[in-house]
């Protein structure tokens, strides 16, 4: 009965027009999704549940990878192309045991490991990578309790984030489809933010790894250079700021080591940076409401540079 459910629920959801219908029938395999989880999680030896299972996690990312949304995305498809990659996110979430003694255990982010690579590429536009990043971002951070998966996950999918992140910001730098790729930068930056605060606490080797890919990024979006010409540099300088002072509070070790390892005129060039586009932000807050000079609201300083020993 479960099988049967799974394989209608899922026909529904991948032929029907209506946006709304697909958004309830997602919500049903999502449920079934975590009565897998929880089955097997309750008996690993659950052999029905994980049969069912992963025939469906096979049938739903091979039908998604069919719609080639790397080449085919456009903003009318949003809503499903929303939908098929919350989807597959879970589907990472689930570990298959073998069917046999014989066999090897499935992992769920195996399964999904191309399509996702495919829809973070080169070839994929701006809007569909970041839409991959804001889902990555939302589950990630709701997932901090399980941190062997979001370690698994970080490793799998953070050097593939880090060449789409670096690829947006050398487009906003040129003043290049700047809006989209400004979003898909910022995404991808608050990517490593979601990674450090997964890691920074409790296993430092994991945060010092994630600070190696995220810090050159930041860097890069520091010294862009002037932001009065170009907009959207300015915003993202004064995102990678924002991130730049959580790596420096909560990923120190990273921050000192690659800080410490510029040479003098990158060192002064990142330090230019930082204080361009801490005193841009200081306005843009006063327009928001003067929040930071709201009572009770703690002030959260620019980091020097000679907190890391650098003079």
């Amino acid at each position: 009965t479960f099988r049967y459910c799974l394989q209608n629920a899922h026909f529904v959801f991948r032929e029907t027009t209506s946006d709304a219908a697909r958004r309830c029938f997602a919500g049903i395999l999502l449920r079934c999704l975590r009565e897998v989880k929880e089955a097997l999680g309750a008996s690993s030896s659950s052999l029905g549940a994980a049969s069912c299972g992963l025939s469906f996690a096979h049938s739903f990312v091979e039908k998604v990878r069919e719609r080639s949304l790397h080449s085919t995305y456009t903003e009318n498809a949003a809503v499903t192309a929303t939908l098929c990659l919350s989807i597959v996110q879970q589907i990472c979430k689930v570990d298959f045991p073998p069917g046999s003694a014989a066999g090897k255990p499935i992992s769920g982010l195996d399964l999904a490991t191309g399509l996702f690579h495919e829809c973070l590429g080169p070839q994929s536009p701006p809007k569909l990578r970041c839409l991959v990043l804001q889902i990555w971002n939302k589950d990630v951070a709701q997932s901090l309790a399980d941190s062997d998966w979001v370690a698994r996950f970080v490793a799998c999918f953070a050097p593939a984030a880090a060449d789409a992140t670096s690829s947006a910001i050398t487009a906003v730098a040129s003043g290049r489809d700047a809006e989209p790729n400004l979003a898909l930068a910022v995404e991808g930056l608050k990517f490593f933010g979601v990674c450090l605060n997964a890691f920074a606490t409790n296993d430092e080797p994991k945060a010092i790894a994630v600070g190696s890919l995220a810090l050159p990024l930041l860097y890069q979006a520091l010294t862009m250079g002037s932001s009065s010409t170009n907009k959207a540099a300015g915003a993202l300088a004064m995102a990678a700021n924002k991130i730049f002072n959580l790596f420096a509070a909560k990923g120190a070790a990273a921050a000192k080591a690659f800080v410490q390892g510029l040479p003098q005129e990158k060192r002064q060039a990142l330090t230019k940076g930082l204080q361009e586009s801490g005193a841009a932000a200081k306005p843009a807050a006063s327009a928001a409401g003067r929040r930071a000079n709201q009572p009770g609201r703690i002030k959260k300083p620019t980091i020097a540079l000679k907190s890391f020993g650098v003079k």
